[in-house]
């Protein structure tokens, strides 16, 4: 995969997160998006023809970066918990990208079928209260 002109989070904001402790743990997004695709193709689907994609979980952009490419042919979302990563994506990744804030209980301010392709990398091994949720407390 080309390589993508955009910035990278300084080391203070990357370090003990999703994104790695350094920036070239943040740059291996890259393989990430490379397997995905990848999975995609074997499976028939037809990554050139979507028309919206959901990274759930973006954090600083580790992931969604490297879709830049589909950028120009399709409108890109990320959204994650941590509006400080947030606030860095939609000044350092916007555009070609768009970033919101989720919650907790994650609702999302689209309707129902907005996207062609939602992916989630690295989320669910940071849902410690996962459990108190399935409980109702």
């Amino acid at each position: 995969m080309k390589y993508v002109s955009l910035a990278c989070p300084f080391p203070r904001r990357i370090y003990g997160l999703a994104t790695g402790s350094n920036v070239q743990q943040y740059l291996n997004g890259r393989l990430q998006i490379t397997n995905m695709l990848g999975i995609l193709s074997a499976a028939g689907y037809d990554i050139h023809s979507v028309k919206r994609i959901l990274d759930f979980g973006c954090g600083a952009g580790r992931m969604i970066r490297w879709l830049k490419p589909f950028a120009a042919n399709c409108e890109i979302w990320g959204s994650d918990i941590s509006s400080e990563h947030i606030i860095w994506a939609n000044n350092y990744l916007k555009p070609p990208f768009n970033f919101i804030t989720n919650t907790v209980i994650p609702h999302l301010p689209f309707e129902d079928k907005y996207f062609d392709l939602i992916y989630a990398g690295s989320v669910f091994t940071h849902i410690d209260d996962l459990t108190n949720l399935a409980d109702g407390a």
